[in-house]
């Protein structure tokens, strides 16, 4: 990549944050079009254009730009999240578990990953995993749970002892 084509690239990218706090996520895909088409191992532009497609609501687009995202940068817990969220989306819980999972093993003070993934497990009917993802949660917590997480654990409990 040329050094013209870097700057025009950080341009891009700076231009795209601002596009998205601004819900213009049809003007920040065309534009991360062409991060990508700059640069295409760009695992930032794949990130922020899948997260861009979630605010959207097409998950599948989403699913697929973190998934290359995913490839350039494994360790990307933003990336997971993104992708786990769609998947979410498409109720395909036990691949939303895995994005989940991996961003609590890359994370593990993480707490939106930790309810994600409680939430997710409660999805695939692994209420007493529930339970225990919620305790890691609540461990980490500086407040304990909040009354989302709360509640969950109640229902998971609920489930339980059916």
């Amino acid at each position: 990549m040329s050094a013209g084509d870097r700057a025009q690239t950080k341009c891009l990218k700076n231009l795209l944050f601002i596009y998205n706090t601004e819900s213009k996520y049809d003007q920040a895909i065309r534009d991360f079009n062409k991060v990508i088409e700059l640069d295409p191992d760009s695992a930032y532009a794949y990130n922020n254009r899948g997260n861009s497609y979630n605010a959207k609501g097409n998950p599948d687009h989403a699913i697929s730009d973190c998934s290359k995202a995913i490839e350039l940068n494994p360790n990307d817990t933003g990336v997971w999240s993104a992708k786990g969220m769609a998947l979410n989306m498409l109720k395909r819980y036990e691949e939303a578990f895995v994005a989940w999972d991996t961003v609590t093993k890359l994370a593990p003070k993480n707490a939106a990953a930790w309810y994600a993934k409680s939430a997710t497990l409660y999805d695939l009917g692994r209420y007493r995993e529930t339970i225990l993802a919620l305790k890691s949660l609540e461990d980490i917590s500086d407040n304990g749970l909040d009354s989302k997480a709360w509640q969950l654990k109640a229902r998971a409990e609920n489930r339980v002892k059916d």
